[in-house]
């Protein structure tokens, strides 16, 4: 039950296409025409208004109601918030604004305020950094809007969220070699959960950290492996440096194929992994763990759970009886991402009458016969029964607020 096969052994046709590349670039084009906080980088407006801008940064970049400490453990004052305020600059936005583009050039993250400092709500307790928005993985295209008046951060967004980013962690560059970035039809995809770039004296590309999904333009191949161009940063600005991926790492010279059996063993490779809140400690959290499961298939997810369940092919558990939500289990494709509110799972199937999922997550709740909850901690990517209950003592099947069917 603990591994891939055990699951992809229970369905028929596990190796069946469920899409072919054609298809998922139709169903990719799809969700971005319908989701609007999905930016396709080709069709964007070269300017802005600086207003909305700045709705975007007063969306994110909100003070919370309740209390939180730095990394010391000290409590964040009112001061602390007016001075992480006056950093981000706002008053410098002009009403139109020319966006630059740029490509990340090593895994990093994007944050809430323009600072590394860090925010937890207690000041014992330091497991989520609440400052944390997202990782952001290498090679990753961007648009930059405006940056902080220390200088050392931009109000950017990639193509499913906007936050603030290390300048030091991306290269600016031309639309159009970006464009001709990503146009770029032979590309190596990585299919392990991580894989490092080899150790170099050029210390720009020298044991990074690559997440899986991650796809790099192949310049030609050599008898050790693969020669792909990675982006590096030259006074800022975009350079490609030249790297070698050794053949034995768990790489493909093209997108895996979107069938059962994939989707699977792409899942299962993470098993143990510990839980990353928004990306921390170069993990990933559980919207992120589906992401980029599909990824790897060449498909496109939005970033957070409650805007996955809205894309294409989505069925409502809504209204529905804990006989009616079973049915719809039994009908399901093992690897069809399920939701409930503030959380993403993946399917995985039926056994002993149980429905099974496999998700990234911190503690479930065991519902005793005495109707007392035990909590069960995980804090990592586990395969449980759906009948596990929440902190409130609901069964998740009965939260379950939507399927979605990747076809």
């Amino acid at each position: 039950m603990q591994n891939a096969h055990f699951w992809i052994e229970q369905y028929d046709g596990s190796d069946e296409i469920i899409m072919t590349s054609d298809k998922i670039g139709i169903y990719n084009e799809t969700n971005f025409e319908n989701l609007l906080f999905l930016i396709d980088f080709s069709n964007l407006s070269e300017w802005v208004n600086g207003d909305e801008i700045h709705k975007w940064i007063s969306e994110l970049s909100i003070i919370p109601k309740s209390a939180r400490y730095n990394e010391q453990g000290r409590l964040y004052q009112q001061q602390d918030y007016t001075e992480l305020k006056n950093n981000i600059d706002a008053d410098k936005i002009p009403e139109s604004i020319n966006i630059e583009y740029a490509i990340t050039v090593k895994r990093t993250q994007m944050r809430t305020w323009p600072t590394y400092k860090q925010s937890y709500s207690s000041s014992n307790n330091q497991k989520i950094d609440y400052f944390t928005e997202t990782a952001v993985y290498a090679a990753e295209p961007v648009i930059i809007y405006h940056t902080s008046n220390d200088g050392l951060w931009y109000f950017a967004a990639m193509y499913n969220y906007k936050g603030w980013i290390p300048v030091q962690d991306v290269a600016l560059c031309s639309k159009e070699d970006l464009m001709k970035y990503q146009s770029t039809s032979d590309l190596l995809v990585v299919n392990a959960p991580v894989i490092y770039t080899p150790i170099s004296s050029d210390l720009r590309v020298s044991g990074l950290h690559i997440d899986m999904g991650v796809s790099l333009p192949i310049k030609t191949v050599n008898p050790e492996g693969y020669v792909v161009n990675f982006p590096v940063q030259d006074q800022n600005t975009l350079e490609f440096a030249e790297i070698t991926i050794p053949f034995t790492e768990d790489v493909s010279d093209t997108f895996l194929d979107y069938n059962v059996e994939n989707i699977i063993e792409q899942a299962f490779k993470f098993i143990g992994e510990p839980y990353g809140w928004g990306g921390m400690n170069n993990a990933r959290d559980c919207s992120s763990f589906v992401a980029d499961i599909y990824r790897s298939v060449g498909i496109i997810f939005p970033r957070n759970s409650n805007q996955q369940e809205l894309m294409s092919e989505a069925i409502s558990f809504s209204g529905k009886s804990r006989t009616e939500r079973l049915e719809i289990l039994d009908s399901l494709r093992p690897g069809t991402p399920l939701y409930m509110p503030g959380h993403a799972m993946m399917y995985l199937g039926k056994f002993q009458q149980r429905h099974y999922i496999i998700h990234d997550v911190t503690t479930v709740y065991r519902k005793e016969n005495d109707g007392k909850l035990t909590a069960i901690p995980l804090n990592q990517v586990s395969v449980t029964p759906l009948d596990v209950c929440n902190s409130k003592g609901s069964e998740y099947i009965m939260l379950l607020s939507t399927a979605v069917e990747v076809h």
